[in-house]
C-alpha cells in the first residue's frame, strides 16, 4: 500500500490520488479548509494510519460539511499547530467496522470526535472533545483539556496526569488521576432523548494523587484512594445520590474531602445523600471505621 500526501491548498480529498484500503495519509501543511469528499468511498475502507503535521493550521470537516470519516487499523496522530479537525470512526469495509484503533492528539489545534463508532485507545495532550455517541476503551491524558460526553459504554481504564480541568460524563472502571482536576459529571442521556439517566457515574477503583476529583453522584463498587495529602474528593455539589464502598486516604486528604471518622452518610448542598461503606486511614496505623452520620461540606 502507499503513502499519500495532502498538501497545501487541497480543499477536496478527491483532488488527491485515489485512496485505497491500507494506505497511510499525511496532511503536510496549509491553512485551508478541507470540506470535500470527507466520506469518499476510498476513505471508508480501513486505512493504515493518518498523520496531521504541525505545519497544518487549517480545518477539516465540521459544521455543515460533516465529519471526516475514517477507519484506521493503526493510529490517527494529530499534531496540527492550530485550526480544528472533526473526525468520525466510520468504515464499511475491513475487519473492524467503525473503529479507529489508536488516536493521538498532541497539537495546538482542537480535535472533535463525533458521530458514533469506537476509538480503542486515546492519548491526549491537547484540546480533545469526544461526543456522547463515540465509545472509548482506554484513555490516557498527559495534559491539555478533555471533554468526554455521555456513553452507555464505560471507559475501561483512564490515566490523567496534568492538564486543565477535565470533564467526563460517562463511567470509568479504573481511574488514576495524578496532578490534575477531573469533574465526573452526572450521566445524562443524549440530548436528543430529552431525559436524564436515573443514576450517576459508575466505577470500580479511583486513585487520586496531587489532584482533585469532583463527584456528581453514582456508585463506586471498589475504593476511592486518596494517595497523599494533596488529594481531594469533592462530593458536596452532587445532585444525585452516591454509594461508595470504601474511601482510603491520608488524614489530611480525608479532611480535604470532608470525609469524617465514623461517618457513613453525607448530604450534599443539593440534598443528595452519599453513603460510604468504610473509611480506611493511611498513616501510622490503618484503621477502618463504620457507622455514624455527617452533614455536607468540604473541610480545608
Amino acid at each position: 500500500m502507499a503513502t499519500k500526501l495532502v498538501v497545501q491548498g487541497i480543499e477536496d480529498f478527491s483532488t488527491t490520488a485515489a485512496f485505497t484500503a491500507g494506505d497511510s495519509w499525511i496532511i503536510t501543511r496549509g491553512d485551508q479548509t478541507i470540506s470535500g469528499n470527507l466520506a469518499a468511498s476510498g476513505i471508508i475502507n480501513e486505512l493504515a494510519s493518518v498523520r496531521v503535521m504541525p505545519e497544518f493550521h487549517g480545518y477539516v470537516g465540521g459544521g455543515s460539511y460533516g465529519p471526516w470519516q475514517l477507519g484506521i487499523t493503526g493510529e490517527f496522530r494529530n499534531s496540527a499547530g492550530g485550526g480544528r479537525i472533526q473526525i468520525q470512526p466510520k468504515n464499511t469495509a475491513g475487519a473492524n467496522a467503525d473503529t479507529i484503533a489508536s488516536l493521538i492528539h498532541e497539537g495546538g489545534g482542537i480535535l472533535d470526535v463525533v458521530g458514533g463508532g469506537t476509538v480503542t485507545t486515546v492519548n491526549n495532550s491537547g484540546r480533545l472533545n469526544i461526543a456522547e455517541a463515540v465509545a472509548a476503551v482506554t484513555l490516557n491524558a498527559t495534559g491539555g483539556k478533555l471533554d468526554v460526553g455521555y456513553n452507555a459504554t464505560d471507559i475501561t481504564t483512564a490515566r490523567i496526569t496534568g492538564g486543565q480541568s477535565h470533564i467526563i460524563r460517562r463511567g470509568i472502571v479504573t481511574l488514576d488521576l495524578i496532578g490534575a482536576e477531573l469533574r465526573m459529571a452526572r450521566q445524562v442521556a443524549p440530548v436528543s432523548s430529552g431525559t436524564a439517566a436515573a443514576s450517576g457515574i459508575v466505577g470500580t477503583t479511583y486513585r487520586v494523587a496531587n489532584g482533585k476529583l469532583t463527584w456528581m453522584g453514582g456508585a463506586i463498587s471498589g475504593s476511592i484512594v486518596l494517595m497523599n495529602d494533596n488529594s481531594k474528593f469533592d462530593w458536596t455539589g452532587m445532585p444525585l445520590a452516591a454509594t461508595i464502598a470504601s474511601v482510603i486516604g491520608t488524614p489530611q486528604a480525608l479532611i480535604n474531602s470532608g470525609i469524617v471518622k465514623g461517618a457513613t452518610t453525607y448530604t450534599s448542598i443539593n440534598g443528595a445523600v452519599m453513603t460510604v461503606g468504610a473509611v480506611t486511614v493511611l498513616g501510622s496505623s490503618v484503621e477502618t471505621y463504620f457507622g455514624g452520620t455527617a452533614g455536607g461540606g468540604v473541610i480545608g
